[in-house]
């Protein structure tokens, strides 16, 4: 009997090449949306948010000075003590 001949495994389609996340690192940093970076990229959004994640990428908004935008909160922090008390 002859040797069973060995299968090479093929790649997947869906494998993230380095240019890829690459474009969505320059994407992310220049603020563009998610969908927007998904369709540049030929990708779901939830993809886009979950290599994003992986590579440690920021997809929030920016705004125009560059920082991300963030929630203004309170100065005070209230102890538990206090919040019950109220």
């Amino acid at each position: 009997m002859s040797s069973p001949q060995r299968l090479r495994r093929r790649a997947p389609d869906n494998v993230w090449s380095s240019e890829s996340v690459r474009k969505l690192r320059e994407l992310a940093e220049a603020g563009a949306a998610t969908e927007v970076i998904a369709a540049h990229l030929g990708r779901t959004p939830s993809a886009v948010r979950n290599k994003a994640g992986l590579h440690g990428i920021s997809l929030r908004k920016r705004d125009a000075g560059g920082d991300a935008v963030t929630m203004n909160y309170a100065s005070e922090e209230m102890s538990w003590e206090s919040a019950s008390e109220n």
